[in-house]
């Protein structure tokens, strides 16, 4: 728990010294905000909370680069660092153009894609699109993503709150995998900036936080639910004689490279995890010799910070997780036939994904106005004026909403066709919901 105890603390470090400086300096305080429909505190307040977040993040990640530099980690790095940038400089000054934001913003995508080999191209029902269309689609996916949790950061907790509910989600599908680790440690960013964001406000999370959480949940999103690139859909269990940790983008690729869906057997399993397994020790010598090229289970690493090295944590992880193995093994077999599904997304993600698709077409259509302009018919906005006129209050509200959807999602997360429907309920909910607090006839 070492990189998420040190994260937390350097996120609450750093968002405490950003409101300290805010005050001294007036440095990101945006002095506009009252010609913003967006607003609702009534104190200048900091809007640099996503620097406590990037920062645990960054330096943890390019720390974890050194022993392991694999291209999923690359282009979270170098992605997520351009993203963050573009959200940082409109916080700093507001001097960039919608349109130059939506070109870093593209050129972020580009970068994530092109380092890890990570696209979308499997769309469920048996449709794949060619890379020409999977390269540009999944760039849009991307920039869809980081404007939608955007788009919904309009009171205290409300975009970290959605965020983190969905990492917590995706968490829950893989508790063992090494992918938990860059999870967990984006998890202790957030808790480092919700403590002084939620209720009170004392820190806004600005366009760079959310660009940067809506640009490394899209990024882990397409990792766990595509077949091409760094992710795979065999994500649980991957095998690689090779190495000592098959840790995220590196091996991966090599699956969809050779095509190849490598499976164990339980017996295989837990001889490769556990060293004193019967199994390894029929001969001792040869054990000896050849145990620092054991192949090691993805989906079985765990973290232990007091280890010298991580490469070392990693070859010893299994022999505290060994007593467990036997227990999980049917559960495994299923896991490894089945697959996240594409749609997985799309469902846990429904309420910024829908706020994005109905605020163009309410302001193109209806409002003919151009979809950058802001306005005051978002539905968080509705719900706090109709209804809570409390900004803590909204975003419980919101989340309790909400909350249902997201854990339907992650329960049938391999069903596409359930999550079709699951994604159908919320729009039709949201719709109903939004036509009556227009009207304001609730009851």
């Amino acid at each position: 728990m070492g990189f998420f105890v040190s994260a937390f603390l350097l996120s609450l470090l750093l968002n405490l010294c950003m409101i300290f400086l805010a005050k001294k300096f007036h440095l990101f305080i945006d002095l506009e905000t009252s010609n913003k429909p967006q607003r609702f505190h009534t104190l200048p307040t900091p809007r640099a909370g996503g620097i406590g977040i990037f920062a645990p993040f960054f330096l943890s990640l390019l720390f974890l680069s050194f022993s392991h530099s694999t291209p999923f980690l690359k282009g979270l790095l170098w992605g997520g660092s351009i993203v963050f940038s573009s959200g940082l400089m409109e916080d700093f000054n507001n001097s960039l153009s919608p349109k130059i934001r939506l070109f870093l913003q593209c050129l972020g995508g580009g970068i994530f894609i092109y380092l890890s080999k990570t696209y979308l191209s499997d769309l469920g029902f048996g449709i794949t699109l060619p890379i020409y269309l999977a390269i540009p689609f999944s760039i849009f996916a991307i920039v869809g993503m980081i404007n939608a949790i955007n788009i919904i950061d309009g009171f205290n907790g409300l975009a970290s709150g959605v965020v983190l509910i969905a990492l917590l989600c995706i968490l829950s599908l893989f508790p063992f995998s090494m992918l938990n680790l860059i999870i967990l440690i984006l998890i202790a960013g957030i808790l480092g900036f919700l403590i002084l964001n939620f209720p009170f406000g004392k820190i806004f999370l600005g366009d760079g936080g959310a660009y940067f959480l809506g640009f490394i949940l899209s990024a882990i999103l397409i990792l766990i639910t595509q077949n091409n690139g760094s992710g795979g859909r065999n994500f649980s269990v991957v095998w690689n004689s090779s190495s000592y940790l098959s840790f995220l983008g590196s091996d991966f690729l090599h699956l969809s490279q050779t095509r190849e869906n490598l499976c164990i057997s339980s017996r295989q399993l837990s001889s490769a995890s556990n060293p004193l397994s019967p199994y390894q020790n029929k001969n001792k010598k040869q054990v000896g010799k050849s145990s620092n090229k054991l192949p090691y289970s993805l989906f079985y690493s765990s973290i232990n910070d007091n280890a010298p090295s991580f490469s070392q944590q990693s070859k010893y992880a299994s022999c505290f997780l060994s007593p467990i193995y036997s227990p999980l093994s049917l559960s495994l077999q299923k896991t490894q036939k089945s697959f996240i599904s594409p749609w997985f997304g799309i469902a846990l993600l429904i309420y910024p994904f829908w706020e994005v698709i109905f605020s163009i077409y309410r302001k193109k259509f209806i409002r003919h106005i151009s979809p950058m302009q802001p306005d005051k018919l978002h539905i968080h906005m509705l719900l706090h004026k109709r209804i809570t006129k409390h900004n803590a209050k909204t975003t419980l509200l919101i989340l309790m909403l909400i909350l249902p959807f997201m854990i339907l999602a992650t329960i049938f997360a391999h069903q596409t066709w359930v999550l079709c429907l699951i994604a159908l309920c919320f729009v039709v909910g949201y719709l109903g919901l939004y036509r009556k607090l227009v009207r304001f006839r609730l009851f």
